[in-house]
């Protein structure tokens, strides 16, 4: 967010090769089993959902190990702690100490400042003489982010992981509350980091020895987030609620916007159409600092008027009843899908994509133009001349037996009553076929 994604940005949530991410497979596991989230996702929603190869993709993608680290050494995180991979980075395989992250969520909750943990706000003498005071010790802060807007929008989301992800166990009513649920590999610990108006706290649940896990399917979701809830709110009791950061949209110079889910620009008519293809595609409507509003409008979604019959660009001659209007994904090499397998790409998208370089008015141009109205128009001629031909067959020849007549007169009548361009054809071919065949027998 502070480097100019916006909760709104797509990113890639399907198999496929992370580069940099050092691991045999190449991405991180989990997240890829609901379909609903499959293919892409929001950032707003691969955070809320806790989804692996969403964060894997926006650290090694869209921020840089390096750069990850410098906001994690401002978190009060030293580099020396972390392991500067993905790993490391994106899914949290460093150690990193209960306190240190309560510190780090603080520091969101704070509005982008950080203030080192101290395990005391006075110390007093038997008189109430204040001998140690945690503000005048702790006089400075770390700003952790450059833009006004980001811890806003961290918190923002953060309070969407509560309401509709995966911390929905730490819901306290009549309270905001954000946070973000974790769990590590083969259930050896839990995690939930949350925060209200009055307090950030978090919970880690787990052993001293890693070796000693968990049950199975135990979540930060879960556990560490009941747990949390369990005794925050004996502690917000006789609190009223407030916003977790005074500030608002207004103030920040936010603006809203709705935005394609599958390119993160401007949606346009085609994005509009195409939301008929499940509830995935639904446009996007959220909050973007100034800076990160899309520039331009969807170019990946195009629509185009299709005639049933032929499955080919209606033309000024198809019949309104069999022309519909159908919209494509187009996948341009510059696209982030590009490098997906078609595979992936079918999961995703079904059959309503293609593999193009063109623009959307040139993809559009390029189709063929339907001519089945031409081609009907024709076969009908020659169904009829043949029709004729035959009539006037069975009028004048004299050896034909009852039989052969019968067979005729029933294909001229099949014939004659066919109207889509197959059955025309079929039909005319039965009629010359038996013509042909009748007529040589009575040759000479």
């Amino acid at each position: 967010l502070d480097l100019g994604m916006s909760p709104a940005s797509v990113v890639i949530n399907a198999e496929g090769t992370i580069a940099g991410w050092g691991t045999e497979k190449g991405y991180p596991g989990g997240g890829l089993s609901s379909s609903r989230n499959y293919g892409f996702v929001t950032l707003r929603t691969g955070l809320a959902q806790s989804l692996n190869v969403v964060a894997a993709r926006v650290l090694m993608e869209n921020v840089g190990v390096n750069i990850a680290a410098t906001y994690m050494e401002r978190l009060g995180i030293p580099a020396s702690q972390l392991n500067l991979d993905g790993p490391g980075l994106a899914l949290g395989t460093s150690g990193i100490t209960p306190i240190q992250m309560c510190a780090a969520y603080a520091a969101i909750a704070n509005n982008g400042y950080y203030w080192a943990p101290i395990s005391f706000t006075k110390v007093e003498d038997e008189s109430g003489r204040v001998i140690l005071d945690a503000d005048v010790i702790r006089t400075t802060s770390v700003k952790v982010y450059e833009q006004t807007s980001t811890a806003f929008q961290l918190v923002d989301i953060l309070t969407d992981a509560v309401k509709n992800g995966t911390g929905k166990q730490a819901v306290l009513d009549g309270f905001t509350v954000a946070g973000k649920t974790g769990s590590n590999s083969k259930y050896s610990s839990v995690y939930f980091a949350g925060m209200t108006c009055d307090y950030t706290a978090v919970v880690w649940i787990g052993h001293d020895l890693p070796s000693n896990k968990l049950k199975t399917g135990s979540t930060g979701g879960d556990y560490a987030a009941a747990l949390w809830k369990a005794f925050m709110s004996k502690l917000m009791e006789g609190h009223e609620d407030r916003p977790i950061i005074n500030e608002n949209t207004t103030m920040l110079g936010m603006v809203q916007r709705t935005v394609c889910p599958v390119s993160g620009k401007l949606a346009t008519s085609g994005c509009i159409q195409y939301q008929g293809h499940g509830k995935k595609f639904n446009l996007v409507t959220d909050w973007f600092d100034y800076d990160s509003v899309p520039p331009e409008y969807c170019d990946m979604h195009v629509t185009g008027s299709i005639c049933k019959d032929s499955n080919c660009r209606a033309g000024a001659s198809c019949d309104p009843k069999s022309v519909e209007d159908v919209t494509y994904v187009l996948i341009r090499p510059d696209s982030m899908f590009f490098d997906l397998s078609d595979e992936v790409l079918q999961k995703v998208f079904g059959d309503s994509y293609v593999r193009t370089d063109k623009s959307a008015e040139a993809f559009i141009n390029s189709l063929p133009v339907c001519n089945l109205a031409e081609s009907l128009s024709a076969v009908k001629a020659s169904r009829d001349a043949l029709i004729q031909e035959v009539t006037a067959y069975l009028s004048s020849a004299e050896t034909l037996s009852e039989e052969e007549r019968s067979e005729l007169a029933s294909l001229i009548a099949n014939a004659a009553a066919a109207s889509a361009l197959s059955d025309i054809e079929d039909n005319t071919a039965a009629l010359k076929q038996a013509y042909e065949r009748i007529k040589g027998d009575h040759v000479g």
